[in-house]
């Protein structure tokens, strides 16, 4: 290939780069303004202080507004839609009475795994989770997933988020010196 061969094609190159990398910021761009508009649409509807999930709703049946995309308007879908939230809701409200440090205590019959939910989703019994030391550990770093998500929701609650900054990095600490063998034996539950 010549010199000149070359140097046009590493100059092609470059200018396809160049408009990749702009195409990306224009598309990160537009995302950052759809989202603000969205915010400014839903600041919009607070009344008195509160938002009500049915104003926003009523609101969003516009196609004119900027969130009227986030809302499956086909009922047959958001009939299922609904149908399986319900059924998610049926299964995070069972509960057993349990022997823990001899006392009684009420605890999910079934629990969602990170894991899980990364494959579509799904509950597995509380029983079998605790049984296996590989669930267990699942289930532990999706607490800590689930502690953290808290402690970034209430983090202007500084009394509160301080004491659960101090136990995520005591169970970090005690995750990170645990060198037991990932194998599935029965765990004690209580």
């Amino acid at each position: 290939m010549t010199r000149s061969r070359k140097q046009r094609v590493t100059t092609k190159a470059k200018i396809e780069g160049f408009q990749m990398a702009h195409k990306h910021e224009k598309k990160e761009n537009s995302r950052k303004v759809k989202q603000a508009n969205k915010l400014a649409e839903l600041k919009s509807l607070e009344k008195d202080g509160l938002l009500k999930p049915r104003e926003v709703v009523d609101f969003a049946r516009s196609s004119k507004t900027a969130i009227h995309e986030d809302f499956e308007w086909n009922n047959t879908k958001a009939a299922e839609c609904h149908r399986l939230e319900q059924a998610r809701k049926l299964i995070r409200v069972f509960v057993e009475v349990r022997q823990i440090h001899q006392m009684d205590q009420r605890v999910r019959v079934f629990t969602s795994l990170n894991d899980d939910r990364r494959i579509g989703g799904g509950y597995r019994p509380m029983v079998q989770v605790l049984s296996s030391v590989s669930l267990r550990k699942k289930l532990l770093a999706t607490a800590l997933t689930e502690l953290r998500a808290f402690s970034n929701k209430y983090a202007e609650l500084r009394e509160l988020c301080s004491e659960i900054g101090r136990v995520i990095e005591e169970f970090e600490a005690a995750s990170d010196t645990d060198s037991a063998p990932e194998q599935d034996q029965p765990q004690p539950t209580a």
